[in-house]
């Protein structure tokens, strides 16, 4: 069954081809944010097929230090992807203050790995984010309302 994870509030992508490294790292960053929000959260996994079909699929419920296994390193990123094209890893607070996507794959030369994320945050958290994180991410990431870059990515 599908059901969409989509909030309202602020989003903030990366450019399109980060490397696997800046990838993760970025992502660590992201997971020790969300731990500072609450070191408890709850996490809900998705398959985000948003840009592919438009759905999403609820997988497993996760914690916070299961979102570091997902993110901590290159070979965890790739391990965590579904093989599909454009399908992403989603990640939902189950208080729906955030919704992360990630994905990685191969260049298309086949010569590395290369990915992005996005992240979308209720507009509360999103001005605590751009205080504690964003300059930190060493990343130049774009900000648009969330309404807006779903509409752009959906297909």
């Amino acid at each position: 069954m599908s059901d969409s994870p989509r909030i309202d509030g602020t989003n903030f992508s990366s450019p399109s081809e980060l490397s696997a490294v800046e990838l993760s790292k970025a992502l660590c960053r992201i997971s020790s944010f969300v731990q500072s929000i609450d070191p408890y959260i709850k996490l809900d996994r998705y398959d985000d097929w948003w840009e592919h079909d438009g759905l999403h699929f609820r997988r497993n419920r996760l914690t916070v230090e299961d979102l570091f296994s997902l993110v901590g390193t290159p070979r965890s990123l790739l391990e965590s992807m579904s093989g599909d094209e454009d399908v992403f890893v989603g990640i939902l607070d189950t208080n729906r203050s955030f919704y992360l996507r990630f994905y990685l794959t191969w260049s298309d030369d086949d010569s590395s790995l290369v990915g992005r994320f996005d992240i979308t945050f209720v507009d509360s958290v999103a001005l605590r984010f751009k205080d504690k994180v964003l300059a930190a991410l060493e990343i130049n990431l774009k900000e648009t309302d969330a309404t807006e870059y779903y509409n752009a990515i959906a297909v």
